[in-house]
């Protein structure tokens, strides 16, 4: 597996706390991995350090060309790394015009 998303139907759901009990799990198996969040979180992406040790990157589809984040996450997995992604808010929520937060998964193709 190159890396999954997690996403819920809405905020408040409890997507970081599973999250971070995901990635700690992963971690203390020995499974070289990449958290990532969806959005301009800077709160979560330090939890999820704090989580298991490994630096978390922003995927931010406002701020960020479509482009830089396919070639981002082709960096990360082709190095065997499983990219382990928070998404934002609920599972449709976002623009009118389609680019909800799970929405990045299509960019990842993997």
């Amino acid at each position: 597996m190159k890396g999954f998303m997690l996403a819920s139907s809405s905020s408040g759901a409890g997507k970081t706390l599973v999250m971070l009990s995901l990635l700690r799990v992963l971690k203390n198996r020995g499974i070289d991995l990449a958290p990532a969040k969806v959005g301009p979180d800077y709160i979560d992406p330090a939890f999820h350090q704090a989580a298991c040790g490994v630096e978390s990157i922003n995927l931010d589809a406002w701020a960020m060309r479509p482009s830089f984040i396919e070639d981002l996450v082709a960096d990360i997995i082709q190095d065997g790394v499983m990219l382990v992604v928070e998404a934002m808010m609920g599972l449709f929520d976002g623009a009118t015009d389609g680019t909800y937060s799970c929405r990045l998964a299509q960019l990842w193709r993997c």
